[in-house]
């Protein structure tokens, strides 16, 4: 567990907020295959770590606040989007 804010920062390197608007920015400008891949991986790394603040997706460490809703306000959004293609 990190033990100083700086030491966080560095271990932390994914939050689930800038991913989102990475996915939403590629898919905006075309790159759909490597949207679909950060999606993939959004809802790999909620799965396998719950509704944490931060994440450190290498080893797939959850840090912070283990229900965040922010966290959990994205995945609902992208797991809508998931649910409405499988049914089209």
């Amino acid at each position: 567990m990190p033990e100083t804010l700086d030491q966080l920062i560095e271990q932390a390197k994914s939050i689930l907020d800038g991913n989102w608007l990475l996915l939403q920015g590629l898919r905006r400008y075309g790159f759909r295959e490597r949207a679909e891949n950060v999606k993939r991986d959004i809802i790999t790394l909620i799965e396998r770590c719950g509704f944490h603040e931060y994440f450190d997706p290498y080893p797939g460490f959850g840090y912070g606040t283990d229900n965040f809703s922010w966290t959990a306000e994205l995945f609902i959004d992208i797991a809508l989007e998931k649910m409405k293609a499988d049914t089209h």
